[in-house]
């Protein structure tokens, strides 16, 4: 059965993690400012509409009306982009 293996680096920064597979995987431990992360995700991830039910359980306002967002997940991306530039 597999077994991972980890090591962490002394400076607590980075973690290294073995995959069934027998790759290595790095993790880096340390969080992006938000601006460089709101600046990488349009281009790496797929930023799907939310739920009114997603909405209302992860707080995501503002919350739906009659079954509908107010505002779509682009906008509040450019919203949250523009607060944090």
């Amino acid at each position: 059965a597999f077994r991972p293996t980890l090591a962490l680096h002394p400076d607590g920064q980075t973690l290294l993690a073995t995959d069934a597979d027998g790759t290595i995987l790095q993790w880096q431990l340390t969080a992006p400012a938000p601006a460089q992360l709101l600046a990488w995700l349009p281009s790496h991830r797929t930023v799907r509409e939310l739920s009114c039910a997603e909405r209302e359980t992860y707080g995501i306002e503002p919350l739906c009306v009659a079954g509908q967002p107010l505002v779509s997940s682009a906008e509040l991306l450019l919203s949250l982009q523009d607060r944090f530039a």
